[in-house]
């Protein structure tokens, strides 16, 4: 490990001075060598990290080459001026490189079938955020983190990426520094009855608002929260706010009694819940456990204490939906361990025009199952028209999506039962509050 940044430390002292505006990084990192450490032999995945280490030393290279990890590479080199001048010109080059070396590399290397390479490329961008090596190289490290979650060879960093790249580093220095709890919020977005178009709940979503315009949703800083220890207090001061604003929504009689609050809670979250506490907000608030959903993600690996704690939630009176039809994926395992009260399909699996016979037959399955188990079932991500009309053709209970209304805050949102407390008519299109 320290031999590593030894390494590392002499590759920012070398490129020190360098012309970042000239300078490209390719960060590779090879995976799947654990199936050696943990079935064949301890040892042996060492020996595959040198063979592949000495092997890339073979490799007729113009970049010049570094060990940064076990498994991690780099590899830094200068465009040619007389062909890349432009951003795509830069970026289109690297992506061939990226190729180039792919290809050479797995044309010569005998351990094909159990070698996973991905790769990330960057350069500096029109911000020329990146002033030195170690943040292009960390830029390129990311992208690599990019292509791996989107299960691609290798990605290189365009200004989307290096906006997100930037976005992280500033949420770490957030985390570590300055976090203010009162930034964290809920917005929300309505959830539609198919048959009457009235609004019959919502769904609590965690926005960080930095100012008045930067609002970041939760999925773009929940591991680094997770990973600094914020995000169950981040949870548990969204859910009080959100039950706060039932209760101011009831008082005005903007809601009904029976208008559901649907409310996503982390695996992180979710395994640290004291229910007491959370029954004692409900009195607070003067809230029906009923009137609670828990949304829970239904691709968490089997854990006992997870689903011991979705026991309690029911038996406490708290209703419980699953996402499980996320990520073109069909999950079953919440349906062998506790009752759900809602089954959400996500929009994913939905055709994005006119349905096919295989669509519909798979759509009346859900359904039927559904209703063996006595399940509400929600589409969500309903964006337009066809969709929410497929979805009602089908008899899906309940409907949610931007076709509605993106996610807005409380003051909007109040805005916006007040204007739909009739129900909605057929939308022609999506509006924005």
């Amino acid at each position: 490990m320290q031999s590593y940044q030894k390494q590392r430390d002499r590759i920012f002292s070398k490129y020190e001075r360098m012309d970042m505006d000239e300078t490209y990084v390719i960060f590779a990192e090879f995976s799947n060598i654990g199936t050696y450490y943990q079935f064949i032999d301890y040892t042996y995945g060492d020996k595959i990290c040198e063979t592949i280490h000495k092997h890339f030393h073979t490799l007729p290279l113009r970049e010049s080459y570094y060990r940064f990890q076990h498994n991690q590479y780099v590899l830094i080199g200068k465009f040619d001026k007389t062909k890349c001048q432009s951003q795509t010109e830069k970026e289109s080059a690297i992506e061939q490189r990226i190729l180039e070396i792919n290809n050479r590399f797995f044309n010569s290397f005998p351990l094909t079938e159990d070698i996973i390479l991905t790769y990330g490329g960057a350069c500096n961008g029109i911000k020329k955020e990146s002033k030195t090596i170690k943040s292009l190289i960390q830029t390129a490290q990311y992208s690599m983190v990019e292509a791996k979650k989107k299960a691609k060879t290798s990605m290189v960093a365009d200004e989307i990426i290096r906006s997100q790249k930037s976005d992280l580093d500033d949420f770490v220095l957030a985390f570590d520094y300055y976090f203010d709890i009162n930034e964290f919020t809920p917005f929300f977005q309505p959830i539609v009855d198919k048959a009457t178009l009235r609004i019959i709940g919502c769904e609590s979503l965690i926005r960080w608002r930095k100012d008045e315009y930067r609002i970041i949703s939760a999925n773009r800083f929940k591991d680094i929260a997770i990973e600094k220890k914020y995000f169950d207090v981040i949870d548990k001061s969204v859910v009080r706010k959100s039950f706060e604003m039932y209760n101011h929504w009831r008082e005005e009689r903007l809601i009904h009694e029976s208008f559901v609050m649907v409310i996503n809670l982390s695996y992180h979250t979710l395994s640290l819940l004291n229910i007491d506490d959370l029954l004692k907000l409900t009195i607070y608030f003067d809230i029906l456990p009923e009137n609670i959903e828990f949304d829970i993600d239904d691709f968490l690996s089997p854990n006992p204490i997870i689903y011991k704690k979705v026991i309690e939630l029911k038996e406490s009176g708290f209703r419980v939906a699953v996402d499980a039809f996320q990520y073109q994926r069909l999950s079953m395992s919440s349906f062998l361990h506790f009752d759900v009260d809602t089954i959400k399909i996500d929009k994913s699996i939905l055709p994005s025009d006119i349905p096919s016979f295989r669509h519909i037959r798979l759509y009346k399955a859900i359904l039927d199952m559904a209703g063996t188990l006595q399940s509400k079932t929600l589409i969500k991500g309903i964006e337009n028209k066809e969709q929410m009309q497929m979805a009602r053709d089908l008899s899906v209970d309940y409907l949610q999506g931007y076709y509605f209304t993106k996610p807005i805050d409380e003051e909007a949102f109040r805005l916006y039962l007040k204007k739909h407390a009739e129900g909605f008519q057929v939308l022609e299109a999506y509006h924005s509050y």
